[in-house]
């Protein structure tokens, strides 16, 4: 199996939306069987969530790069970044429940946040407060700004240390 040097990243097309569905379905699994979902119900809910989201993303963040997280040449992640505004907003950033916890989203938050202090740019991000992500921005300079009982506004400074 590859290293963190087999992580590349491609630009989404739209041969990729089973994929993008089936990982925000993974990202949500957790959470919606100790609600007590069925299969069925699961389905049908990460459907219909992942065409909202899919909608709220292409009206605010119509500009953002919607990138593949490949390992190995196999996509197993996906990253939304919107560059457009004074502040560089990291929309989403998602892998695959087998690729968490190797390495690989700080590798890919150490290089957003190399880029953002080439171009003095403040990152901004929001994450649900129950999400054990929070911890990874942290490691990496983001403090909270603003909480709205259920996510977090994280910013991190392009002067940041």
């Amino acid at each position: 199996m590859g290293t963190l040097e087999s992580v590349r990243t491609r630009l989404v097309t739209g041969d990729d939306e089973a994929f993008l569905q089936c990982l925000y379905a993974s990202s949500r699994a957790d959470e919606l069987e100790r609600a007590g979902f069925s299969p069925d119900q699961r389905d049908a809910f990460c459907s219909m969530q992942f065409r909202a989201r899919h909608q709220h993303y292409a009206t605010h963040h119509a500009d953002a790069e919607d990138s593949l997280i490949l390992f190995d040449g196999a996509p197993i992640g996906r990253e939304l970044i919107d560059r457009s505004g004074a502040q560089c907003c990291l929309v989403d950033i998602a892998l695959l429940p087998a690729y968490q916890n190797r390495g690989i989203g700080s590798a890919r938050l150490r290089q957003l946040i190399e880029h953002s202090e080439r171009a003095a740019q403040t990152v901004v991000l929001h994450v649900d407060r129950s999400s054990r992500a929070q911890h990874l921005y942290t490691r990496h300079g983001f403090t909270v700004v603003a909480d709205d009982g259920v996510y977090l506004q994280m910013v991190r400074s392009a002067t940041a240390d």
